[in-house]
């Protein structure tokens, strides 16, 4: 079965988004897509219930855009093994724990990416929180995280995505000691969050 990753950016507004990207420096949100569904992890204030929402594939996510898919080697477990697995992902990843730093949407990708391919994700997509881990007074500096006005799917209208929104994946090879900004503007990030309505379920899995 096919397997790929959509790859949508959070900087598109961030004067140097194209540079972040290049570099491979930005801040992205993922999600998983096998047999022309998307699995993708996001925040809500409801205990117990999971954040792994199923959505079809380049969703509307307002604040992102996409930017490249990424393809995976294809999955060749059986539907109920895809089953068991994705159950067990969206125990894990409930909507009140999700943290951008330390449980975000590529932890999810990677954890779903591994267990469903045997391939983990490109670094670059979750570097910055790596970075945000071990240097937290920096990433403080730079990041102003507003969870509180974090929009919902429910309240998106899709812009229209073509081939020519893609762009050519340049892997990143500058090591950040080697990176220098002047001045660093602070960069509002509001993850995208999830339509409840679309949670996966046991009616709603693969």
């Amino acid at each position: 079965m096919e397997a790929y990753i959509n790859v949508y950016d959070l900087m598109q507004n961030f004067p140097l988004s194209r540079v972040a990207w290049t570099l491979g420096l930005g801040i992205y949100h993922t999600g998983f897509v096998l047999e022309g569904k998307e699995y993708a992890y996001g925040a809500h204030a409801i205990p117990n219930a999971t954040g792994v929402f199923v959505t079809v594939p380049k969703p509307p996510l307002e604040g992102c855009r996409w930017r490249c898919s990424i393809p995976l080697p294809p999955c060749k477990l059986t539907k109920f093994e895809i089953d068991e697995i994705i159950t067990r992902l969206s125990k894990e990843f409930t909507g009140t724990s999700y943290s951008l730093l330390s449980q975000n949407c590529n932890h999810f990708t990677d954890a779903i990416a591994k267990a469903l391919t045997n391939t983990t994700i490109p670094a670059f997509l979750n570097r910055l929180s790596k970075i945000g881990l071990t240097f937290p007074s920096i990433t403080n500096a730079v990041l102003q995280l507003d969870f509180s006005k974090a929009p919902t799917q429910n309240s998106l209208e899709r812009t229209n995505s073509t081939d020519s929104d893609e762009e050519v994946l340049v892997p990143p090879s500058a090591k950040l000691q080697q990176i220098s900004f002047p001045k660093i503007p602070k960069v509002v990030v509001s993850p995208p969050t999830v339509n409840t309505d679309n949670l996966v379920t046991e009616s709603r899995r693969y």
